[in-house]
């Protein structure tokens, strides 16, 4: 009896390619960046792609994680080269907001508040929106695993 031939694919194989979502975010984020090269961090995690390039004679990496909040969340985070946030952005942050009787939009300022956090000045309560604990959690996730990702690279 012969078994029938089965040939196993790697993982990353099925993985779905997120560096063209992400550079084209950038595009809308960092309007201007120039030289954008993919790559591969160490720590994996939630970050789904990762890119270097350059803005105004500065270097800058962009992450994008698929942090798991109400669904799953495309998270942006961009680092300087010094491992400050330059920026941060959600594909969307609450998708069913009738859930949350007392959610109001988002807190004024809620993506400003990331800017200039580092790994070393970050704590969890800055992702922290009020009754709307999982995707405050996907936001805290996505930008520890930001973190992680640019320490590796660094």
């Amino acid at each position: 009896e012969s078994s029938p031939s089965c040939t196993a694919k790697p993982a990353a194989a099925e993985q779905k390619d997120y560096v063209e979502a992400l550079t084209k975010k950038l595009g809308s984020m960092m309007a201007g960046a120039t030289d954008i090269v993919t790559l591969q961090p160490e720590t994996f995690n939630t970050v789904a792609a990762a890119v270097s390039f350059k803005l105004d004679g500065a270097t800058y990496y962009g992450f994008m994680a698929r942090s798991f909040g109400f669904e799953q969340m495309d998270i942006y985070v961009v680092i300087d080269e010094n491992g400050a946030i330059a920026k941060v952005d959600a594909k969307q942050i609450i998708r069913e907001e009738e859930y949350f009787a007392n959610f109001a939009g988002m807190p004024y300022g809620y993506m400003e508040g990331f800017v200039g956090q580092t790994s070393e000045t970050w704590n969890d309560d800055i992702a922290m929106i009020a009754t709307a604990t999982i995707s405050s959690n996907a936001m805290k996730q996505a930008t520890k695993d930001a973190f992680a990702a640019f320490n590796s690279i660094k």
